[in-house]
């Protein structure tokens, strides 16, 4: 089992620029073999690209090899994909590679010699050994020794926005250990009114982050606009308003981990309904709120923690209709809006609650799926597993 670990830098002045230059090499590397490869397709001729960039830009013999071997890699990898994407081998849509611009995303990556990890970072000085940039202190809250960490792939080091610099430890680590079964079974409903509401009816409210940080941001964001670009001004500004961002998404991502760390501890099987975001943003009204609330990343820290803890994640298709069955009887409400926060079942005269209802049903259909799979595994049956993603069931708007 691969793990990544981030660890927060602390370079000195020198340190910095020998960071700063490797990321411009880099960039400059991938960009010029980017424009080379678009020139030799056009022209139909072949070169060594590789030779041709260090022979002609000799101070690229001052940043490590290994990194703009990277950089060369992932340009391959990106056609790769694009390539891939287009005669539709893969359900991932990768588009063609784009030229990398200076004040973008900051990052390079290098294979890492000392797979030993008690070698690359010394816990006891702070210090990790970055090649070509030498010993550098950190800081982070992990301790190596308790998660099995058999060798070190790799390292990305990176820089944020906001001047910081961080690095990314990947590692290749034995498999953790399994937390002990339980009985307990959980669907949950996610919405933008309460941020998720269960079957056992707990509603976790909505911290909406960015809307509470909005006044403030379009004020300094306003003042931005006011500054000359380029300036000091401008970039003291520029570094304001990206402190505010970064402190709005590090607000979510510790909120969702809470969250769905507390689901995996309490719960054997958890069931969530297969939401599209990319889709949910296209509402105009809802899509701010969409975004702020972020389902897609809550979605994957619940999947990747469940297969490291032992615990079972099920999704149902995006076209089960949640909210409009009672979950008594069964009775579909083809009138059911989204206004309607509470509706009586016609059927059975049940006053059901739209959330709760929805979470219920999803932890039955989730529960469905589970039995289904069961029986495959087992050759008991030769049905295919209903995920009850039908195209001609009629789509239930589950962004509130």
């Amino acid at each position: 089992m691969n793990r990544a670990f981030e660890i927060r830098l602390y370079p000195t002045k020198i340190q910095e620029q020998k960071l700063n230059q490797t990321f411009g090499a880099c960039r400059f590397v991938y960009n010029c073999t980017l424009y080379l490869k678009q020139k030799c397709y056009k022209e139909k001729i072949q070169i060594n690209i590789h030779e041709k960039l260090i022979n002609e830009n000799p101070w690229l013999k001052d940043v490590e090899a290994k990194a703009i071997q990277q950089a060369e890699q992932d340009l391959e990898k990106a056609y790769k994909n694009w390539f891939n994407s287009l005669k539709k081998k893969t359900k991932q849509k990768s588009k063609a590679p784009k030229f990398k611009k200076k004040h973008d995303k900051q990052s390079y990556r290098t294979l890492q010699m000392r797979h030993d990890i008690s070698k690359l970072c010394n816990q006891e000085t702070r210090k990790i050994m970055i090649p070509k940039i030498g010993l550098v202190s950190y800081r982070c809250g992990y301790d190596f020794s308790k998660y099995g960490i058999i060798k070190v792939c790799n390292i990305t080091i990176k820089k944020s926005k906001t001047n910081k610099y961080f690095c990314s430890i990947c590692c290749k680590c034995e498999d953790s250990e399994k937390l002990k079964q339980n009985n307990y079974s959980i669907g949950f409903d996610l919405g933008l009114k309460d941020f998720l509401i269960d079957s056992d009816g707990i509603v976790i409210d909505n911290p909406r982050y960015f809307r509470k940080s909005q006044e403030k941001l379009a004020k300094e964001q306003r003042k931005l606009s006011h500054c000359i670009k380029g300036s000091n001004n401008y970039n003291k500004q520029k570094l304001k308003v990206a402190l505010i961002h970064e402190k709005v998404r590090n607000q979510r991502k510790d909120f969702q981990h809470k969250i769905s760390h507390q689901l995996i501890n309490e719960n054997q099987v958890i069931v969530s309904e297969d939401l599209k975001p990319s889709n949910m943003i296209k509402n105009n009204k809802l899509a701010k709120s969409i975004q702020d609330a972020s389902f897609s990343s809550f979605c994957n820290m619940i999947d990747y923690k469940a297969k490291w803890y032992g615990r079972t994640y099920i999704k149902v298709g995006s076209f089960y209709p949640s909210s409009k069955l009672c979950h008594c009887c069964g009775y579909k409400n083809t009138t059911l809006t989204l206004k309607d926060r509470e509706w009586e079942c016609p059927n059975c005269h049940t006053l059901l609650d739209r959330d709760k209802n929805a979470a219920l049903n999803i932890l039955e259909e989730g529960l469905k799926i589970l039995n289904n799979i069961n029986k495959s595994r087992q050759g008991l049956s030769d049905e295919p597993v209903d995920t009850d993603c039908n195209n001609n069931l009629e789509q239930e708007d589950s962004s509130i």
